[in-house]
Parts: C-alpha cells; structure tokens; sequence
C-alpha cells in the first residue's frame, strides 16, 4: 500500500521520496531523505516548504 503523503508528493509536487510506516509502540510515518551529489540545496528547500503545507 501506498501511503497517502507519497502519492502526493509525486502527483502534486513532482517529489520522489521514500515514504513509509515504521510499526512500534506508537506508528509513525517517516520520510527517507539522504543527501546526493546531484541534489541541489534548493530541491530540499523546496521539500520542506511542500511538508509545511501537506503537514
């Protein structure tokens, strides 16, 4: 299953990012994000201010 947040990051935002569940006492959604070479500063920025608005 897709999570919701996933889906749209990518249809709405164009953002490919590792979305899923972490099960423990207290389930949690979480964002995978690791820094690369090839991405710029400005393509995290932009990640923040679209979490701001779907959170």
């Amino acid at each position: 299953m897709v999570p919701p947040l996933k889906k749209q990051l990518i249809e709405e935002y164009k953002i490919q990012v590792p979305v899923f569940y972490f099960h423990n006492k207290n389930p949690k959604l979480l964002l995978r994000i690791s820094t690369q070479v090839y991405n710029s500063g400005e393509q995290y920025e932009y990640l923040a201010a679209c979490m701001k608005k779907l959170l």
